[in-house]
């Protein structure tokens, strides 16, 4: 093997390490944000359900209230 080759071979055997190291940082850095945006979501997702369970017994005392309304307007439109 002559010296041009063998540093060609060195310099394609670094080229593959550096390689290597940026492909593993980016499947790295993916799979982070993954985790992530599966964990925005859940958030997301869970803040609406704990809102639904806070706010429901208020909104299930508001149904007659406002059924009495529309009952009156209805009422009030008929006249």
């Amino acid at each position: 093997m002559t010296p041009e080759e063998r540093e060609l071979l060195h310099h394609v055997a670094e080229l593959a390490e550096e390689n290597n190291t940026l492909l593993r940082k980016t499947i790295r850095r993916g799979r982070i944000g993954a985790i992530f945006h599966f964990l925005y979501w859940l958030v997301i997702i869970g803040i609406s359900v704990v809102t639904y369970y806070y706010i429901q017994p208020y909104v299930e005392k508001m149904i007659p209230v406002l059924n009495t309304a529309i009952n009156e307007i209805n009422a009030a439109k008929s006249l």
